[in-house]
């Protein structure tokens, strides 16, 4: 990394993993919430709101993983202290942003066309932040 962007992630604060674990989990249920009216056909101006959810959660996590580890400090963010080159979080990461950003672009497509793909994706992402995403966050926090 170059020292401009060395200097720019030691300055993001240090973020602690169970608000972001919340976070998905309330994300996680509001898109279940969001499968079950698309079903029912109550979900029509408001769907391509659940579609920023992913994006947001992929941001997040993002973020969390840039900010400051909390047990090394000076500066060394998480990504540094637990990324090793062919390791399974890596391979996580990246799997949870391919997946966030595909689906929440799979939402925004599917929120005006299709209620049954809308609902198949929103339980498939539901199923990736649990299952998917909190393990990566958790896997950045263990030391």
């Amino acid at each position: 990394m170059g020292p401009l962007l060395e200097t720019s992630l030691a300055a993001l604060p240090q973020v602690w993993p169970f608000p972001l674990v919340v976070t998905d989990l309330a994300f996680a249920a509001a898109l279940l919430l969001a499968a079950v009216y698309a079903l029912t056909g109550e979900l029509a101006r408001f769907a391509i709101a659940f579609a920023a959810l992913p994006l947001v959660a992929a941001l997040l996590l993002v973020g969390y993983v840039l900010s400051e580890d909390s047990y090394r400090g000076g500066g060394i963010s998480r990504w540094d202290a637990y990324a090793k080159p062919g390791g399974g979080l890596v391979v996580m990461f990246w799997g949870s942003l391919a997946v966030l950003t595909l689906g929440g672009l799979v939402l925004a497509w599917s929120s005006r066309r299709e209620r049954r793909l809308f609902a198949l994706t929103s339980i498939v992402l539901a199923g990736a932040l649990a299952l998917l995403v909190i393990p990566t966050t958790i896997g950045f926090s263990l030391n």
